[in-house]
């Protein structure tokens, strides 16, 4: 008779943390990261000032201009014989600095207040040519202080935008030359004569999640740098904020290779525990192999004795448990053997792994046998095909 055994192995939370953080290590291979990011900072903070000064300095001005204008306006006001040139003067001026606030990114920082002020300027022209001076100055003296309120309003809002965007934009360049600095590790496990020391590639053992992280951060930074004359302070806003959301993830990352690396050791370590019960019982190890020659995945241990029984040992990680395995066994038996000796032989494997200090539940009978997992060839070669029935359990 022929069966599979199936149960579930759990590593004890305290040993899971002596396997986390006492016997393995992370040391990074990019020791110049910090200079890297100190030079991304000088970059941004040389762009922000690059981009500051001008619109400071174009604030300064319009403020000593509002100042001198008032003052102007004041002493020629006192002089009611001057009105019709005063405002013959007052309207060349003030199309002069209407022309030039159009050079000013308003329709970003405060859309349609320059055409209405443009509306008065007209009116003060008419008045004037219709020799209406005294209508024509307080028409035009009232756009003026409009134009330079909208003025003050458009530098100080461009100056927070650039202030938001450089942010944004050194963020990302940050988090996305760490999340590069993050690709390699060496993972020590171990300490003394039995250390040994493993590379890691943080993108192999996450399937992918550290690209898939880099490329969400370049789209944000892409997203800055197509935006920069068009996003408004909000939408930087809503970029900065997903970066910052972004940062615990890359950590979590490099910490889940680790615990999948540490995991696909675990596997073998099971698979060694098995294997020697199972010579207990007359057998000796045939063949063993990572499904596809993929340390990430299951890990199978063909083990046969004299009469030509095989007994194959499936350790399969858990989706989404660390720590867990699902641990399956198949007898392949030359001669009948009662389902009773069955259960036997899982309960003496599933006694060993508590004894090895692991968590191991009941074995439960979860159908016939697979015959697929006897080729141990074609599984290390990952050309498993699977049979396609449906198991039980009792």
């Amino acid at each position: 008779m022929s069966g599979e055994k199936r149960t579930y192995v759990s590593v004890p939370a305290d040993e899971l943390r002596r396997l986390q953080e006492r016997e393995s290590r992370l040391r990074s291979l990019q020791s110049d990261l910090p200079e890297r990011l100190e030079a991304i900072r000088r970059q941004a903070a040389q762009e922000t000032e690059n981009r500051l000064v001008p619109v400071e300095n174009r604030i300064r001005q319009q403020e000593k201009e509002a100042r001198d204008l008032k003052e102007q306006v004041a002493a020629i006001l006192a002089e009611a014989r001057q009105k019709k040139e005063t405002a013959h003067k007052f309207f060349v001026d003030l199309t002069e600095i209407l022309a030039d606030t159009n050079s000013l990114p308003h329709s970003r920082f405060a859309p349609g207040k320059l055409a209405a002020i443009g509306r008065h300027v007209e009116d003060a022209r008419r008045n004037y040519e219709g020799n209406m001076p005294e209508a024509s100055l307080s028409t035009a003296q009232q756009a003026y202080w409009d134009l330079a309120d909208l003025r003050d309003e458009v530098l100080k809002k461009q100056r927070e935008f650039i202030l938001v965007y450089q942010e944004a934009l050194r963020e990302a360049r940050l988090l996305l030359e760490e999340a590069r600095a993050n690709r390699k590790y060496q993972l020590e496990l171990g300490q003394g004569a039995d250390r040994q020391t493993l590379a890691l590639e943080v993108d192999h053992w996450t399937q992918g999640e550290l690209s898939a992280f880099e490329k969400n951060l370049k789209a944000l930074e892409g997203q800055l740098l197509s935006g920069e004359h068009t996003l408004s302070t909000d939408q930087v806003k809503e970029v900065l904020a997903k970066i910052e959301n972004m940062k615990p993830g890359l950590k979590e990352i490099v910490e889940r290779a680790r615990q999948n690396i540490l995991a696909s050791q675990l596997r073998v370590n099971m698979a060694e525990i098995i294997v020697e019960a199972l010579q207990g019982q007359g057998y000796a190890l045939e063949d063993a192999a990572y499904e596809g020659g993929d340390e990430r995945r299951a890990y199978t241990a063909k083990v046969r004795n004299i009469a030509g029984s095989e007994v194959v040992t499936v350790i399969s990680p858990v989706q989404d448990a660390v720590g867990i395995n699902a641990v399956s066994i198949h007898s392949y038996d030359a001669t009948y053997v009662d389902d009773t000796t069955l259960k036997q032989r899982a309960q003496e494997i599933t006694s060993i792994l508590n004894e090895a200090g692991l968590e191991t539940e009941a074995p439960v009978c979860a159908g016939d046998a697979k015959p697929e997992y006897r080729d141990i060839a074609a599984i290390r070669q990952g050309k498993l095909k699977t049979t396609g029935q449906k198991s039980s359990q009792d």
